[in-house]
């Protein structure tokens, strides 16, 4: 309904699209119906925090690792103290974890475009 730059994904209507709605009324309206719907399964750990869970300790834990430095992370995820960050949201990656990755990553980099690929 609101489609413009300064307006929210989950808008409020009574407010037309100034403020967002609040986490109670997206869960009861959107989280809630796709349980009853099965798209999300009973008893399955799925909330308002959910779709940005997972990106938000990789890019901690990405930061702590190549830039050394808490406070860029801290920033990053807007969290009010460091601790919060290096506690809950930096993990450790065994080198050998790195090491694959990187190979994996530089294989993805050789490989030609689908639009290339000879069948």
């Amino acid at each position: 309904m609101y489609h413009s730059e300064n307006k929210f994904v989950f808008a409020s209507y009574k407010l037309k699209g100034k403020k967002p709605r609040t986490g109670q009324m997206v869960n009861r309206d959107y989280l809630k119906p796709a349980v009853a719907a099965r798209i999300i399964k009973e008893g399955e750990r799925f909330g308002f925090h959910s779709p940005r869970h997972s990106p938000r300790h990789s890019l901690s834990t990405w930061v702590n690792t190549n830039l050394k430095d808490v406070k860029i992370a801290q920033t990053l995820l807007r969290h009010s103290t460091p601790d919060m960050t290096a506690g809950k949201y930096i993990h450790s990656v065994p080198e050998e974890y790195l090491k694959a990755q990187a190979q994996y990553m530089a294989l993805l980099g050789a490989a030609k475009p689908a639009s290339e690929a000879k069948w």
